[in-house]
């Protein structure tokens, strides 16, 4: 049995789901509020709202994900048709 190699993604961005890496991952006006819905939640809350700051700290480090989302919510962000994805599809409908 031999071990294939793995397929690395040098763009994906690898953030710990923790409090201290999120919030180093955040602006300084960021954290303010972040830190205060942490500790304002109720502990039923708190894995939730990790989640949602864990998932603003990717996109802080990703580089032009604020522009995509931006261009998204203007509807100018670029498409690509799914037959280009995916040419399997090419004719199907």
């Amino acid at each position: 049995m031999t071990a294939q190699p793995l397929e690395v993604d040098l763009n994906r961005v690898v953030l710990p789901r923790n409090i201290r890496a999120i919030r180093e991952a955040l602006t300084p006006e960021e954290v303010e509020v972040f830190t205060e819905e942490i500790e304002s939640a109720q502990a039923y809350d708190l894995s939730q709202l990790l989640e949602k700051w864990w998932m603003h700290a990717v996109i802080n480090l990703s580089p032009g994900a604020w522009d995509e989302i931006a261009a998204a919510r203007k509807g100018t962000l670029r498409t690509v048709p799914i037959e280009e994805v995916l040419p399997e599809l090419r004719g199907a409908w």
